[in-house]
């Protein structure tokens, strides 16, 4: 599987292998690298997650490197889904493994913008109007914001 160029043949052939042998661990991160790049967030998030649940093994040196790129592939794909807490905490840990100065800035500048969109979304529903039955309303219905306030860009 390690070998095929095309995304689906490699997917297919991951599946295959651990399907065969469900303590594959390795297996699984490479699983969910060929799907978060081929697009397929919510099958990549769920084969990263099956990989962080099994038990762990001794990891490599080079494994640790191709787990940072998942690491980053599944928070990417968490900002998507406007999961950003997760995204969050996936981009700490990146923080934690990654020693390059130049990647962790990389990265801490986007785990900042993370959190921003995670406190915009956060602003925005609070003010949302609530449903309710009664015609006179508790709050009244704001403006959705683009950024916070006090946020010049």
């Amino acid at each position: 599987a390690g070998e095929s160029s095309v995304p689906a043949e490699k997917i297919r052939l991951y599946r295959e292998a651990i399907a065969l042998d469900p303590q594959l661990r390795d297996a699984r991160l490479d699983l969910a690298q060929a799907a978060l790049s081929n697009g397929q967030d919510a099958f990549g998030l769920a084969a990263f997650e099956s990989y962080r649940t099994l038990p762990n093994g001794n990891d490599s040196g080079e494994l640790a490197g191709e787990l940072a790129n998942v690491r980053q592939l599944a928070a990417e794909a968490m900002t998507r889904a406007h999961e950003y807490g997760q995204a969050v905490e996936l981009y700490n840990e990146l923080l934690n493994s990654v020693k390059d100065p130049a990647r962790r800035d990389q990265i801490r500048k986007t785990r900042d913008s993370v959190q921003a969109k995670q406190s915009l979304e956060q602003v925005n529903a609070s003010r949302q109007p609530l449903a309710s039955r009664s015609l006179a309303q508790s709050r009244i219905v704001k403006p959705k914001l683009n950024q916070l306030p006090g946020e010049d860009h």
